[in-house]
């Protein structure tokens, strides 16, 4: 998976021959997997139950009720 994200996020990635290249790669890997995570730990902040309904996820049981208002 981290090749993957690798090749994606860094073209040429598999052509990286400088322990320079590769810190970047890895520390932009990182940076994403980091900001995933935090994102992810505050989804009550972010989504109300309706954005999991209408996206066909469970919702949580840490939802924020919403008002259900999709759009302006």
């Amino acid at each position: 998976m981290i090749t993957l994200v690798l090749i994606m996020v860094v073209p040429g990635a598999e052509s990286v021959r400088s322990k320079r290249d590769t810190a970047v790669a890895i520390g932009a890997i990182a940076l994403v997997v980091v900001l995933s995570f935090a994102l992810g730990t505050q989804h009550h902040r972010l989504l109300t139950c309706e954005d999991f309904k209408i996206s066909g996820n469970d919702q949580p049981a840490s939802c924020t009720p919403g008002t259900g208002v999709t759009g302006p």
